[in-house]
């Protein structure tokens, strides 16, 4: 029976994070339920009770975003994810947490190039969601350069070309 319920725990808290590449046209509810932080559900009944598996970092989701060649101006094809992004901040299950938007670059390219490109992208990302009505006290952006690569093996892969969005604690 503990097996079973462990099992089950596992699954309503999966992490985020162990996505394999940035996601493409997520939807509003997709990004709701990579953002919600799992709950902390802790009576199960007059004596079982389940204590939630710790979860070591805060929900997250890695998004395509696309900019023209050298420049932090989003593509249009770019802005309708951005807008369910928005919808989604906006939405009950997220309208109380506080979003870190990060920029990320492939490491071609120098460090410092990458790292102020990225910083703008992330605050051109930050200022369009601001003008979808996304409180500006909610949001927060930064530039990380070339420095977290989601595929470490391969550090000039377009998967490394991204946008996280985090829950700030």
């Amino acid at each position: 029976m503990k097996s079973i319920w462990l099992l089950c725990l596992a699954l309503i808290v999966s992490p985020t994070w162990a996505q394999t590449g940035p996601v493409s046209n997520p939807s509003v509810q997709d990004f709701v339920n990579a953002l919600k932080p799992a709950s902390t559900t802790r009576g199960l009944g007059r004596n079982l009770t389940v204590e939630p598996a710790r979860v070591e970092r805060a929900p997250r989701i890695d998004i395509t975003v696309g900019f023209d060649f050298d420049s932090y101006r989003i593509q249009a094809d770019s802005k309708p994810t951005l807008q369910n992004l928005a919808t989604a901040m906006k939405s009950d299950d997220l309208s109380s947490l506080r979003f870190r938007i990060e920029g990320h670059t492939d490491a071609k390219g120098n460090a410092r190039y990458n790292d102020t490109l990225s910083a703008r992208r992330a605050r051109s990302v930050l200022e369009f969601l601001t003008d979808q009505g996304v409180p500006g006290d909610r949001v927060s952006s930064i530039g990380k350069g070339a420095s977290e690569p989601l595929v470490a093996e391969d550090v000039y892969s377009a998967k490394n070309r991204r946008v996280r969005v985090s829950v700030v604690d």
